[in-house]
């Protein structure tokens, strides 16, 4: 009788290379994972400099003070 984490492999199959593949495949998909994510944190970066010029833009269009060039000098 087999426990639930048992599994059958076919008498020919190479233990060794079986997990081998299987390390390999999740490797992958870390691998993948891992540049997605680092996509993703370039991208918020970005987007959070983006929002901080902005916010600097505004922050210096509501406090210029007025400045006149020419004019009376009376």
């Amino acid at each position: 009788m087999f426990d639930r984490y048992s599994i059958e492999l076919p008498l020919d199959v190479d233990i060794n290379k079986a997990i081998q593949q299987y390390h390999e495949k999740v490797n992958a998909k870390n691998m993948q994972r891992l540049q997605k994510d680092n996509e993703l944190k370039k991208a918020k970066q970005q987007l959070d400099e983006e929002a901080n010029v902005q916010s600097s833009i505004k922050d210096c269009e509501g406090s210029s003070s007025h400045l006149e060039i020419g004019g009376d000098p009376m």
